[in-house]
């Protein structure tokens, strides 16, 4: 074989996982799911939260998404670029724990019957991709863009092999959150991504097409600490902002 057809075999063998999947993440140890067997609003008296990926950075690794319970990580789910998946819990306070390269946290207050929803975002690690979790403000919720997001997303879920893969990572998995929680605890308030109560939707946004056009400018719509963040699409992030800092708060002690 000419060393010209040994270069175009590489470069296809790099290519291939492109023509194969485009920039959509190969789901690992998740289940795709179809639509109709997803739950996407509470039971009564739950509270549901979404996580989506609508990003193509990173498509090549996983985004695994954790609730932690008393200091351990307890699997949401594993979650592939272009990706959703939904979780139902009790309402109250939460802290969710996303891991790539690194590790990264987001707080929560849900209110029952309510529907959240969180951009996982991709950005570039050292080695490979990391992750943060943003919570959607409600006014974004029905939004074209968000909407647009939500479609592109598809839904997974967990299965046996889930939790399988968790057990024989859980070492691995422990260490980020020991390494990371309290570097994060330590930001100040406004720096630490947090649910509030009234970020919830009381009925699911999804749609089958956008209708709806949005003009608002994007630029008012992210948080002060990712203001050098977008998505590969060009769009501006619809995160939040924090709420005023409790006046009894001392920033001394964050």
């Amino acid at each position: 074989m000419t060393l010209k057809k040994l270069f175009l075999a590489f470069i296809t063998l790099l290519l291939l996982p492109l023509l194969l999947f485009g920039c959509t993440g190969v789901v690992r140890h998740m289940e795709a799911v179809a639509t109709s067997d997803v739950v996407d609003e509470p039971e009564s008296g739950k509270s549901v939260v979404v996580f989506l990926r609508p990003s193509r950075i990173g498509y090549a690794v996983q985004s695994s998404v954790f609730e932690i319970k008393d200091d351990k990580p307890s699997l949401v789910g594993v979650v592939a670029a272009k990706k959703k998946v939904a979780y139902q819990l009790d309402p109250g306070e939460h802290l969710f724990m996303v891991i790539g390269e690194s590790a990264d946290f987001m707080s929560a207050t849900l209110e029952a019957n309510r529907i959240y929803y969180a951009i996982i975002d991709p950005r570039m690690g050292w080695w490979k991709a990391r992750f943060s979790l943003k919570p959607v403000v409600k006014d974004k919720l029905q939004s074209a863009q968000f909407n647009s997001w939500l479609q592109a997303c598809k839904w997974v879920k967990k299965t046996p092999d889930s939790e399988r893969w968790v057990n024989q990572n859980m070492s691995s998995i422990q260490a980020k959150y020991d390494n990371y929680y309290t570097a994060w605890i330590e930001k100040r308030w406004v720096d630490r991504p947090k649910f509030q109560m009234q970020y919830g939707e009381k009925n699911s946004v999804f749609m089958e097409q956008s209708t709806a056009t949005d003009e608002v400018d994007l630029k008012n719509y992210y948080s002060p600490q990712d203001s050098v963040d977008k998505f590969d699409d060009g769009n501006y992030e619809y995160f939040s902002s924090q709420e005023p800092k409790p006046l009894d708060q001392d920033e001394s002690n964050n």
